[in-house]
């Protein structure tokens, strides 16, 4: 295919997936589940559209910054993705995450965001993995939601960090937290 037939076949696609996913009644969308062959248990609807969301969201913010260096996930795509980044796919981070760089290194850090406003942990170890505030805090990561996203999706290098990103912490550094998550 030519690039105008890969962009026109990906518009037709996205759009028939929609239309599938929003024809699934309230049963339907409890009730079925699709083997993939990365993971170890059946997704459901929810897990399916979330990672869908995920990868449209950071493969368009990937074609913006192309001729936006200052482009930046929308306000609805951040909301979106933190709500899937720690519900249904706070597995994910498993599989992105190369914590070998970390050579032993274990902490968790008190991650602040704005827009929208949380207080999460990530924990950072043999596994890593973000979700409810710590009590045991080894720093603090103050970041925009958006930013933090692009973090952890491998899409934070020097050039695209805004300067309201603040790493605090003994334990890590933000260099070595674009190594955890170096991207796909």
């Amino acid at each position: 295919m030519s690039a105008r037939e890969k962009a026109q076949g990906f518009l037709g696609a996205n759009e028939q997936l929609v239309t599938a996913y929003e024809s699934l009644d309230a049963t339907a969308r409890q009730e079925v589940q699709v083997k993939l062959a990365f993971l170890p248990f059946p997704a459901d609807v929810s897990l399916l559209s979330g990672m869908r969301l995920n990868e449209a969201a950071l493969h368009g913010w990937d074609v913006r910054v192309a001729f936006d260096l200052q482009a930046t996930l929308t306000v609805l795509e951040t909301a979106a993705m933190l709500e899937q980044l720690t519900g249904p796919l706070t597995f994910m981070l498993g599989f992105l995450a190369n914590s070998e760089v970390l050579k032993g290194i274990q902490t968790t850090l008190q991650v602040e965001t704005t827009d929208p406003h949380r207080v999460l942990g990530l924990v950072l170890g043999e596994s890593v993995s973000l979700g409810e505030a710590p009590t045991d805090v080894g720093g603090v990561l103050t970041s925009s939601a958006e930013a933090l996203l692009r973090l952890l999706a491998g899409r934070l290098d020097e050039a695209h960090t805004p300067d309201t990103l603040t790493i605090t912490s003994n334990a890590v550094t933000l260099e070595q937290l674009r190594r955890v998550f170096p991207g796909l």
